[in-house]
């Protein structure tokens, strides 16, 4: 559980749509999804995300969608402090690609 997990609550989205429970991403998963607004004549608000695999392997790839006007949510778990060099060199990707953006750890 981590990141698609996330993802499908914040979506709504089912399981199967993004891909079966516990199965590691395998290079990036594009989900696109609308949140409804509950106020009269407030458009709904449209959202494309991307779920990076977090193997090595795929890390060459992340930067190529790195951009401007976006949010970056960086899913970490906290009790892996071998993990923090990965974390350091996300947080440098989109500093670099994307100066400026929002970055949730």
């Amino acid at each position: 559980r981590g990141k698609t997990t996330l993802l499908q609550r914040l979506s709504r989205v089912s399981a199967r749509k993004i891909r079966s429970e516990h199965v590691s991403t395998k290079g990036v998963a594009v989900v696109e999804w609308t949140l409804s607004r509950k106020d009269r004549g407030k458009e709904p608000i449209h959202f494309l995300t991307y779920d990076f695999a977090g193997q090595v392997d795929y890390y060459s790839t992340h930067q190529c969608f790195l951009s401007d006007h976006s949010l970056y949510l960086i899913v970490w778990k906290v009790t892996h402090t071998e993990d923090i060099p990965a974390l350091k060199r996300w947080l440098l990707d989109v500093k670099a690609r994307a100066p400026g953006s929002p970055v949730i750890i």
